[in-house]
């Protein structure tokens, strides 16, 4: 059984190690990405690779960022032919966000690169210890924080 100070010291590792985790995934992502697109330009085009199209005010509600945000990081998307814009059919005020194939493409291409350097990172660790890391990382994600 481990006291309150020893369990604080944990924490405390717990804390710094998953802020330099994160700080090395996201340095990884950003490797990925250079030359191509940034980080949250990505991010918008998983969300409508993976859950379809989107309008603005719902990706910035996904994203917790503003309307704006979205309008800017969809006319970087635009410009590139990865995302278009189409109006919705039975409201023309409401305007999708929708994936081209050329964004379906690179976003293969990036996910493809993205597995490849998430390889190189857990390279280090046993098949025994990856399998452990999930299992902890799962049981911390399931709490939702709580």
């Amino acid at each position: 059984m481990i006291c309150q100070s020893d369990r604080t010291t944990l924490l405390d590792q717990l804390d710094v190690l998953l802020s330099k985790t994160v700080n090395l995934f996201t340095r990884s992502l950003a490797e990925v990405v250079r030359g191509k697109i940034s980080i949250p330009q990505f991010i918008v085009l998983k969300i409508l690779h993976d859950f379809g199209r989107s309008s603005v005010s719902q990706m910035a509600a996904k994203l917790g960022i503003t309307l704006s945000a979205v309008t800017s990081l969809g006319d970087g998307l635009v410009r590139a032919s990865l995302v278009e814009r189409v109006r919705d059919e039975k409201d023309r005020r409401v305007v999708w966000l929708q994936i081209t194939a050329k964004g379906i493409e690179l976003v293969r291409e990036l996910e493809r690169r993205r597995r490849e350097e998430m390889e190189r990172l857990a390279s280090r660790l046993s098949p025994e210890q990856l399998e452990e890391l999930v299992h902890i990382l799962g049981r911390l994600v399931a709490t939702g924080g709580r």
